[in-house]
C-alpha cells in the first residue's frame, strides 16, 4: 500500500483527534486478485483523545465507511475491533492478518490477531463466508460488479466454506492459496481458470462445464453453511480481563 493511498485514509477520518492505529487492506488487494485500477477497500482502527473515553457523550463504536475516488475506508474504533474480534467476525479476522498493512502501532495488529485467533470457531466463520456469498450473489444479480470479479468474489467464498468445515481452520486469505488447497481437483481448476481470466482481463466468467462446477461448488457451500446458523463464539475464560487491559494502556495510558 502506497504511502499516498495510507496519506487519503488519514484524510478521511471522521472526528478530531482521532488517530489511525493500525491500517490494512481487504477485497482483492488483500486476497491477491486486484487488476490495475481495483478499489482500495481498507479497515482502519482507531483511537480517540483520552479524555474521550470518560466523557459523557462517548465515542462512536464504528464511523462507518468514508470514501474519496478509489479508496474507501472502513473505521472502526479500537474497543470496538476488540468487541467483534471476540465475536469472530469475519472483516477483523482477516484484516489483521492482511499481507498489505500500512500502518501497526502499539502492538494493536499482533493483539487483535491473537484475540480473534482464540475465538474464531470454525462454524462462526463458516456462517460469515456465507453471508458474503449472499452479498455477492444478490450484486451479480443487480449487475453490480464485473462478471470475472463476481465469479471470483462468489468461488472464494465457497472454498472458504469447504475449507473451514473440513479443516477446521480459518480459509487462507489468498484466493491461489486458498483454490491450490481445495481436496476436489476439478474445483480447484475451475477457480484458478476464473483467477487467471479474471487477472488477463477476459470479460467472462465460467462457461460450459466450468460453469456447472462452479455452481455446484456455491450450491454445496451454501447449503452447509445452514448448519452454523445461530452458532455463537464464547471468549475463553478471562480473555475480557486481558482485552480490557490492553485497552485501557492502549486508549487511556
Amino acid at each position: 500500500m502506497s504511502e499516498a493511498v495510507l496519506d487519503i485514509a488519514r484524510s478521511l477520518m471522521p472526528h478530531r483527534g482521532m488517530r489511525a492505529l493500525y491500517v490494512a487492506a481487504l477485497g482483492s488487494r488483500g486476497h491477491g486478485t486486484a487488476v490495475p485500477g481495483s478499489d482500495h477497500d481498507l479497515v482502519a482502527v482507531t483511537a480517540m483523545p483520552p479524555d474521550a473515553y470518560v466523557s459523557l457523550a462517548g465515542v462512536p463504536t464504528s464511523a462507518g465507511t468514508r470514501a474519496r475516488g478509489d479508496v474507501s475506508v472502513v473505521f472502526l474504533d479500537l474497543r470496538h475491533a476488540a468487541a467483534i474480534a471476540m465475536s469472530g467476525n469475519l472483516t477483523i479476522h482477516e484484516a489483521v492478518r492482511s499481507p498489505s498493512v500500512a500502518l501497526d502501532g502499539h502492538g494493536v495488529g499482533a493483539f487483535l490477531r491473537d484475540v480473534s485467533g482464540m475465538c474464531a470457531r470454525p462454524r462462526v466463520l463458516a456462517s460469515h463466508h456465507r453471508t458474503q456469498m449472499g452479498r455477492v450473489r444478490r450484486a451479480m444479480l443487480r449487475r453490480e460488479t464485473d462478471p470475472p470479479k463476481a465469479w471470483v468474489q462468489l468461488l472464494r467464498e465457497a472454498l472458504a466454506v469447504r475449507h473451514v468445515l473440513a479443516t477446521e481452520t480459518p480459509a487462507p486469505l489468498d484466493y491461489r492459496t486458498l483454490a491450490t488447497a481445495c481436496d476436489d481437483p476439478g474445483l480447484s481448476a475451475v477457480a484458478l481458470r476464473v483467477l487467471d481470466r479474471r487477472l488477463s482481463g477476459f470479460a467472462d466468467g465460467p462457461d460450459g462445464d466450468d460453469l456447472a462446477v462452479a455452481m455446484a461448488a456455491h450450491d454445496a457451500a451454501w447449503a452447509c453453511t445452514g448448519l452454523a446458523k445461530g452458532t455463537v463464539s464464547t471468549p475463553p475464560p478471562g480473555l475480557v480481563a486481558r482485552v480490557d487491559a490492553f485497552l485501557a494502556a492502549t486508549l487511556l495510558g
